[in-house]
């Protein structure tokens, strides 16, 4: 049996996970900060 991920390379599929998952990640970001779970303290 051959390796699927062979023919299309372990980059390609790491970057279509990024893409995939960078904008429901970026959503809940913001949903936690409008929440007060996430605080960015500025100096």
């Amino acid at each position: 049996m051959s390796n699927p991920m062979a023919a299309v390379g372990p980059d390609a599929v790491v970057g279509a996970v990024v893409r995939l998952l960078t904008p429901p990640l970026c959503e809940l970001y913001a949903v936690l900060m409008r929440a007060g779970v996430v605080v960015v303290v500025d100096d």
